[in-house]
Formats: structure tokens, C-alpha cells, sequence
């Protein structure tokens, strides 16, 4: 079995050594961007001295399939690739082109569904292996690997549990998944939901909703927008990390209603509920919420709110 794998993040590195040990990872194809995630990828195919191909978008329409026709590949295994496939490139393998999409579908289309399901406070997530065509994450769905997302579970935790879940999901849909008969099951029409990649907006705290839902926001943004944004006195202040609580009496949303060393940073939410700041993130470093109190932030300050929120 000739199995191609574009990858373009450090998740496919648990499905590419399971298909390497089987002898079955014929190529690996990373797009023209440098970046961490890709790195690794390479890191993985020369250490391995495995066959490797770095493509345009360009190269999709025309270049790439005239490569997998020519090698006669039996099946294309895309992992966070970032560009759509036209028609020909889907048409090349003789099985077709499978997607391993890191949220469940069809509720959860779209570039970022760890981020939304995260933010949007979902209990369960999980990758679902469907066969692409000319839709975004609308094809036939072949195979589901659920997994609950954990209170403490952050956007990395969550995706790096998904991506050891990868090599799970991949021997169990094997079967169909290379078997030409098999036709997958076809995506409810009125469950699909697409999401579009997170924007500024998404990403501001906004201290009148509740502890619980800011918490969700913090932790959707972790790490790799290196937490939720705020902003204090004119400063840009990102959450990492906090930890909810209750407040006996209500107080304007944001308002600093605790900032010493005991108690570290506590912050009006709406409900009255409030929020610890444990970790922060700022141009001066990062720093736990006692440690910048001492940099003068005292009670009765207030984070003020965005005008208005992209939370439905």
C-alpha cells in the first residue's frame, strides 16, 4: 500500500511512524511554509530517510498529481494541511484522499475546532477520518475517535492527546478506508456548523460573562496565543491561566477586587462570579498575578471590556 502523508504540524508525527514501522509511508509532503510544526516534520522524514516533497499551492492543481499518478499511489493522508485540494489532486490516488479533521464533525468544520469546542465549553472532542471532496470538511466520515476534553484541558493538552489518538483512529478506519467499496457515511446536511479561524476579536476577555466562559476562552487560547487578551491602564495583559471563584456581593465586571500576595489577582466576572489570574503574560515577562501586584496593580482598578462578543 503506497500511502502519501501531507502533513504541516507536529501532529501527523505519531500516524507517520505508525505507517512507516508498517512499511506502508511512501512520501511526505509539507507545504512551502517554515515554521515549527514543519521543522519537525523534517526532522522526522531525514532522520528516517524517508521520500520527501515540499509543494506550492500552485502545485496542487497540476505538479503534485502528475506525481502520484506517475509513483501510482493507493491513498493521500492529509494532516493540517493548509490548502484546499482542487479536484485533480483529489482524483490521483486510486483510493482518494482522507483528512484527518481534530474535532468532530459535522458540528465542528473549519481550520480551528480545538479553539471553538474549547471556547464554546463542549465536554467532548475527538478527530474524525472522512474522505475530502470539493466541499471544506463535508466529505463522507469513515471513522470517529471521541475524547473528552478535560476541565484543566488547555488548546495544546487538548491536541497533543488527539494527535497520540491519531494511530487509534487510523487502524481502526483501515479497513474501510482502503477497501473501494466502502462508501463512509455521509454528513448530516442540518448538523453542520463551519467556523471560521479565530480573529482579535474572538480572543478579548470580556469580564461581564461569567467566570466559567472566560475560563473557556483562557484556556482555548493556551499557548498558542499565549493565553486570552486584556488590557489594564493601557497595557496588554494575556491570561494563561486562572482559576474560578464566587464573589458574595456584586461588583462591576473587571474590577480588581483582591491584589496582594495571599490572595494573589482576583477580577470581577459577570454573575457574580470572579477569576484568580494565575499566569500572565506580558511585553515585561511572564509572571504569576501576585507577582504583578507588585507592580503597583492594586484593588479597585478595572480591565475594561470589549464593546462587544463574538460568543454565540
Amino acid at each position: 500500500m503506497k500511502t502519501v502523508v501531507l502533513a504541516n504540524s507536529f501532529l501527523a508525527l505519531p500516524c507517520l511512524e505508525e505507517l512507516r514501522k508498517r512499511g506502508e509511508l511512501h512520501l511526505v509532503i509539507t507545504p512551502d511554509q517554515v515554521h515549527e510544526g514543519t521543522r519537525r516534520v523534517l526532522d522526522f522524514v531525514q532522520h528516517n530517510n524517508i521520500r520527501h516533497q515540499q509543494v506550492t499551492k500552485e502545485d496542487l492543481d497540476d505538479a503534485l498529481p502528475l506525481i502520484l499518478e506517475e509513483d501510482k499511489v493507493d491513498l493521500c493522508l492529509s494532516v493540517t494541511f493548509p490548502y484546499k485540494f482542487p479536484q485533480a489532486l483529489l482524483n490521483a490516488p486510486a483510493l482518494g484522499c482522507f483528512n484527518f479533521h481534530f474535532g468532530l464533525l459535522p458540528g465542528y468544520r473549519g481550520a480551528e475546532p480545538i479553539f471553538w469546542q474549547i471556547r464554546r465549553g463542549e465536554k467532548q472532542g475527538g478527530i474524525t477520518l472522512h474522505k475530502m471532496d470539493a466541499g471544506i470538511d463535508t466529505g463522507p466520515i469513515y471513522h470517529q475517535g471521541k475524547l473528552d476534553i478535560a476541565p484543566d484541558d488547555t488548546h495544546g493538552l487538548h491536541m497533543v492527546k488527539l494527535a497520540f489518538l491519531s494511530p487509534k483512529v487510523m487502524q481502526d478506519a483501515w479497513q474501510m478506508i482502503t477497501d473501494p467499496s466502502q462508501q463512509g457515511h455521509p454528513q448530516p446536511v442540518k448538523d453542520g456548523n463551519y467556523f471560521r479561524k479565530p480573529v482579535a476579536e474572538d480572543l478579548l476577555i470580556d469580564w461581564h460573562q461569567p467566570a466559567q466562559d472566560i475560563i473557556n476562552l483562557i484556556r482555548a487560547c493556551n499557548p498558542w496565543n499565549r493565553g486570552a487578551i486584556a488590557y489594564l491602564e493601557g497595557m496588554e495583559v494575556r491570561v494563561s491561566q486562572g482559576y474560578m471563584t464566587r464573589i458574595s456581593k456584586e461588583v462591576s465586571a473587571g474590577t480588581i477586587i483582591s491584589a496582594n500576595e495571599m490572595e494573589g489577582l482576583i477580577v470581577a466576572c459577570g454573575g457574580n462570579t470572579a477569576i484568580r489570574l494565575d499566569i500572565l503574560c506580558m511585553d515585561e515577562g511572564i509572571m504569576t498575578g501576585a507577582t504583578l501586584c507588585r507592580l503597583g496593580v492594586n484593588a479597585g482598578l478595572r480591565f475594561p471590556s470589549p464593546l462587544t462578543s463574538s460568543v454565540d
